[in-house]
């Protein structure tokens, strides 16, 4: 517990007051709850502040600014009947779910105590100072404390109550904690739920029930159930099957729900109920442009919704645990999710990562603590395969002992920490923003090193510096890319180079897109008339800028179009027109436990420049399970192929060949459309959208078929000393193709000169890219032909 207030001169904590009669303090004014107070008020309560690396206060752990952001909140109840008070036994129990970043309680006058770590929940005991009739909760919170030393996250600091405070009765017969453990065994089809329950004795006998299957047994005090659950669908992100468990003990009921999944490393492969695990995920900040970090749950669903509708499969939590009910929501939605603890400590980087928490002996204590508070609060939620112990916070003795407490009370999941570049104490091997040439030295076999001793990464990455046996040892363990390709800009791009990389390696998982959506923030000033804003656009002295601007879809949930081309490279299910057999089309099922039943398949035909109508059509797909793959000729696209090539022989023939789901929802199709320029009819709208039969485009790829005939010469001869010569045209020194091309001159073969693309920089650019682009002058190098 801190001590805000100081100690006395016995070491004893000095008790805050809290006086709400103190005209000192000014008027009072309301705030509806959770908020953060920053974005209400018009702007007069003080405005957000962004900062990314760097702290926005001076780097003095564990001190923060006399100048700190406070408001006292007071909220007046009346208790309500039946409320059970003073039974013997009993708890009453306040629950903080998330305040930023320092609060002291006051119950009816009565210091309770102090809170920290924001995006976690707190718990404090008020047995006793609860009274029949009219009751007093007062919170007084600070935006700056010694654990925003620890939450250096590369977003808004947003000071306030931003999620929901709550009262809760606890009976003498209550259950104080359950953890619910399922296994799914693969090769029988069958469950095993073992459940861990604790409470006072009072709360015993309690039946453990799983009701849709008719199993149950019964504990006659605090232990461990067993379910042999018999014959069970298994959970996963494609299939989220759940089933509802009851625990029924003397004084209440708690009832959750669990899915059956099992999690395994085979080899370096990590497995889901036996099927290897592969990411298309991205980094998700709980943040949104009116309200910042408030949930609400109609908006969180439809982002999730939006997600899926892209081909997303996971998200990493970055960088704490998210508000509980969206985790609810990733059950039931099905995502893999990766749960990230409260933690970065990014600023320390500026000092050699001198005083660092995540080494400090004197943080030990408060780092374990957020550890345990998000395995305890989200232990049961079935979507979650890793626990991550936080972000960019170096490496130190205090993160090894976050993992070793997390092994202990958790053998099924994995931990993840990126910073481990040695696996000294994590179960993944991971990298942020590796080049393709990184991920091959870690994920493929180098015949020059068969004992895998080489580098793992290029000179003057921390991970370059592995010994030849940390070298030899990473490349035993599964490979996750937390954060690549960051989608500032026009990012991200370069998607296919990396999906490519990760079926043909057994432990490469995949990754997280850095990241999900833009942070920008309306500004809450009227003048400003709903403006979106970035860092440094609410009269920051110290800020990043722009930097917090950089997701696939902006702060009002659109989709870019780097967004749709890395759908297109993950999506689960691909159809390819073959070029080498015109109406073939090859057909894979990448989904990890989903069959292609229910999918249809569509093509779209145009011959370039010819002024034929564009032919269109669709099928059923075939059954194929999860893995498998077949070619199969699709009625009606040869003979298309065939007629448009008979009648332009000197045109290329363009196949886009597609996959629709009927199962997960796209999103409305209101971007403009193509549409055929011949008849006007409207074509298929672009990938994560839906057609007009509510069918989502989940994966469209265009193969292209060269002309059966070559194209006759374009250029006419009238300029006098021109002459024809072997389907060239020679004009005095001057050699030209049939396109009209200098191909030589005065007897000097010529290439070129060809349209190259350099486009304009982006911030993205800035110190990210193997070109940078604000300081380097186009070349034929550094330049893409067209």
């Amino acid at each position: 517990m801190a001590a805000p207030e100081g100690v006395d001169d016995a070491g004893r904590s000095i008790e805050p007051t809290f006086d709400t009669e103190d005209a000192t303090l000014g008027a009072w004014s309301t705030i509806e709850l959770p908020a953060h107070w920053v974005l209400t008020g018009q702007g007069k309560r003080g405005l957000p502040w962004y900062t990314n690396v760097q702290f926005p206060f001076p780097l003095d752990p564990p001190f923060v600014p006399d100048e700190n952001p406070t408001a006292d909140h007071v909220r007046t109840f009346v208790l309500p009947d039946g409320w059970g008070l003073g039974e013997e036994g009993g708890l009453d129990v306040l629950r903080l779910d998330g305040v930023e970043s320092f609060a002291s309680v006051w119950v009816n006058g009565t210091w309770v105590g102090t809170t920290q770590g924001s995006r976690l929940p707190s718990e404090l005991d008020v047995t006793g100072l609860l009274r029949a009739g009219s009751n007093e909760i007062a919170i007084r919170v600070s935006q700056w404390s010694p654990g925003s030393y620890a939450e250096d996250q590369d977003q808004w600091w947003l000071p306030g109550i931003f999620r929901e405070v709550t009262l809760h009765h606890r009976p003498a017969g209550r259950i104080d904690d359950v953890y619910a453990r399922p296994d799914y065994d693969p090769a029988t089809g069958t469950g095993r739920l073992e459940v861990e329950v604790s409470g006072p004795a009072a709360a015993f006998p309690a039946e453990v029930v799983l009701p849709e299957l008719g199993v149950s047994t019964t504990l006659t005090g605090p232990g461990l159930a067993v379910l042999e659950a018999g014959a069970v669908e298994p959970w996963s992100a494609e299939i989220p099957r759940l089933y509802e468990l009851d625990v029924r003990a003397t004084g209440e009921t708690v009832r959750l729900r669990t899915g059956f999944r099992r999690i395994e490393v085979v080899d370096g492969q990590v497995r889901v109920n036996g099927q290897r695990l592969i990411l298309a995920g991205v980094n998700r900040h709980e943040v949104g442009a009116s309200r910042g970090r408030v949930f609400n749950e109609e908006w969180s669903r439809a982002d999730l919704a939006l997600m899926k509708a892209h081909n997303v499969n996971a998200i990493r939590t970055s960088h704490y645990a998210p508000h509980p009910r969206l985790l609810d929501l990733a059950d039931e939605i099905g995502l893999w999710v990766m749960d990230e603890c409260d933690l970065e400590t990014h600023g320390f980087e500026a000092v050699g990562w001198q005083g660092n928490p995540a080494d400090e002996p004197a943080w030990r204590e408060a780092l374990l603590d957020r550890a345990r508070r998000m395995v305890e609060r989200d232990k049961n939620h079935p979507s979650i395969i890793f626990w991550s112990l936080g972000n960019e916070s170096g490496t130190g003795r205090n993160l090894a002992a976050m993992s070793q407490w997390i092994h202990e009370r958790d053998h099924q999941r994995l931990v993840h920490y990126e910073a481990d570049f040695a696996g000294q104490y994590t179960d993944v091997h991971s990298r942020m923003y590796p080049t393709l040439e990184e991920v091959a030295a870690v994920v493929e076999r180098d015949p020059a090193s068969p004992a895998g001793t080489g580098p793992v990464a290029l000179s003057g990455i921390p991970a370059s510096r592995l010994s030849p046996g940390q070298a030899a040892h990473v490349r035993t363990l599964p490979y996750v890319m937390c954060e690549y390709l960051h989608a500032m800009g026009t990012g991200p791009g370069g998607a296919e180079g990396y999906t490519k990389q990760v079926e043909p390696n057994p432990r490469h998982l995949g990754g997280f897109v850095w990241e999900w959506r833009d942070h920008a923030l309306i500004d809450p000033r009227p003048e400003a008339s709903g403006a979106l804003r970035y860092g440094g656009d609410f009269g920051e002295d110290v800020h990043d800028g722009n930097f917090v601007c950089d997701g696939l879809v902006t702060a009002d949930s659109v989709p870019s179009a780097g967004t749709r081309a890395w759908a297109a490279s993950v999506a689960p299910v691909v159809a390819t027109a073959l070029a080498d057999d015109p109406g073939a089309v090859e057909l894979r099922n990448r989904f990890h436990s989903r069959t292609t039943q229910g999918l249809a398949l569509a093509y779209q035909v145009l011959a370039e420049d010819s002024g034929q109508a564009v032919v269109t059509g669709q099928v059923k797909a075939p059954e194929l399970a999860a893995g498998e793959s077949t070619v199969l000729r699709v009625e009606g696209l040869g003979e298309a192929i065939e007629r448009l090539r008979r009648e332009e022989p000197q045109a290329v023939v363009h196949v886009q060949a597609a996959v629709l789901d009927p199962v997960v929802a796209g999103i409305p199709a209101t971007s403009p459309r193509q549409v055929d320029p011949v008849t006007g009819a409207v074509l298929l709208p672009q990938i994560g959208q839906s057609t007009e039969d509510g069918l989502r485009v989940m994966n469209l790829r265009e193969t292209s078929l060269a002309p059966l005939v070559p194209a006759t010469t374009r250029l006419s001869v009238s300029e006098p000393g021109a002459r024809r010569v072997s389907g060239a045209v020679e004009l005095g020194q001057a050699r030209l193709d049939s396109l009209g091309r200098l191909v030589e001159l005065g007897g000097v073969e010529i290439v070129g000169p060809e349209v190259c693309a350099w486009r304009a920089p982006t911030d993205n650019d800035d110190g990210h890219g193997p070109v940078e682009y604000w300081d380097v002058a186009p070349t034929p190098q550094n330049t893409v032909p067209t």
